[in-house]
């Protein structure tokens, strides 16, 4: 049992803080004329999301004193 829980807590150690990340749901679709999104970024008030496009790339940021996040959506 020991060698089986030290394996574990190893193999999360090779993991980088992206894969240790919480999924957030959302969704994307096209309605021909405009993409709708939908992110659940729970913790986060309105003022604190910023959304733009580049260049075919949808970024929403979202930051707060205590954490922040960046989510990237290629639509071409």
């Amino acid at each position: 049992m020991n060698t089986l829980l030290n394996s574990l807590f190893n193999n999360l150690n090779d993991l980088s803080p992206r894969d240790l990340m919480i999924k957030q749901k959302s969704c994307v679709s096209d309605t021909g004329d405009v993409y709708m999104a939908e992110v659940e970024l729970a913790g986060f008030a309105k003022k604190d999301i910023s959304i733009q496009v580049i260049d075919g790339v949808v970024e929403l940021s979202a930051k707060n004193k205590d954490r922040s996040q960046k989510f990237k959506l290629h639509l071409n």
